[in-house]
């Protein structure tokens, strides 16, 4: 299964950047076909072009509106989870 860790994706939102920002970064999809899995460029995405599986050749079109709020949520729920993480981790005593 794809890691987003495995891409180093979550280093930019310890830096308070968003996660998949930026349009070269790659994004995680798998294949409703043939489940294969792979990365595709979220420029593509943000676009709306199709996306052609390496493994099956299937083409998969992507809706820029529903991937937009998608990004948006995931960014979200991250965020509040590494807040959570970090609140935890740091003692409140300063020791």
């Amino acid at each position: 299964m794809l890691s987003l860790m495995d891409r180093g994706s979550f280093g930019c939102l310890l830096r308070g950047n968003s996660l998949f920002e930026n349009d070269a970064d790659d994004f995680p999809i798998k294949c409703p076909h043939c489940l294969h899995e792979f990365y595709e460029k979220v420029g593509r995405i943000k676009a709306g072009e199709r996306t052609r599986c390496p493994d099956c050749g299937v083409n998969i079109t992507h809706p820029t509106e529903q991937f937009n709020r998608m990004l948006q949520g995931q960014n979200k729920a991250i965020k509040d989870y590494l807040g959570r993480f970090m609140r935890l981790a740091i003692p409140k005593n300063g020791a």
